[in-house]
């Protein structure tokens, strides 16, 4: 793997020492120094960071996706990660989803608790606030975080009951995913005294 000369030249065109970037991106100063050495690929995640400490996206103009082939050229990302993240709908049209293959054969778990959910009562139209943690083992797709996230904000203004939400949650990552197993719990938080969990897994059946 080649040194990256030009992740060098534009961190020492700021005056900056390895630590001023670290700090700024929240990077370590070790993986800094070995993707400069050529050493690692960095993740997509890593590079964008670095790359809106050196050269913030609000001066640009750019937006996330029209960033990805620039990341790809300035930090030499093997072109799996960029190309591989692609959207894809789920059972609900106006609520896609993003995925990226799987790295790795082994089996293992990915838990991501989300403290920040929020819809409305049905019968109320007052916000409901709650945790919804989904864990699954992934088989040949795992979902993007960020679009997880604004997944899960597109419910902000809806409708919807507990029991409901755990489900359609389910259905959609299952529809997009198709892994080998998961679960979703969505725990509201306290309203009328009452603090309802729902769980619902799904496992994938054996060929």
């Amino acid at each position: 793997m080649e040194p990256d000369l030009f992740l060098r030249a534009r961190r020492q065109a700021r005056g900056w020492s390895l630590k001023d970037l670290s700090e700024r991106s929240g990077v370590s100063v070790s993986h800094i120094g070995r993707m400069e050495r050529g050493e690692r690929h960095p993740s997509l995640r890593i590079a964008q960071r670095i790359d809106d400490a050196l050269q913030p996206r609000s001066v640009l103009g750019k937006t996330g996706d029209e960033s990805f082939e620039g990341l790809k050229l300035r930090y030499n990302l093997p072109a799996r990660l960029v190309e591989g993240i692609r959207t894809v709908a789920t059972t609900q049209k106006d609520k896609p989803l993003q995925v990226f293959d799987n790295p790795s054969d082994r089996p293992y778990h990915i838990r991501i608790p989300f403290p920040e959910f929020t819809s409305l009562c049905p019968k109320t139209g007052q916000p409901d606030f709650a945790t919804v943690t989904v864990d699954y083992v992934p088989d040949e797709l795992c979902v993007e975080l960020k679009a997880l996230k604004l997944y899960y904000n597109s419910y902000r203004n809806e409708g919807h009951f507990c029991e409901e939400l755990a489900n359609l949650i389910l259905d959609d990552l299952v529809e997009v995913l198709q892994p080998k197993w998961i679960m979703v719990e969505v725990h509201f938080n306290i309203r009328g005294g009452m603090s309802p969990i729902v769980k619902v897994e799904w496992t994938k059946e054996r060929d």
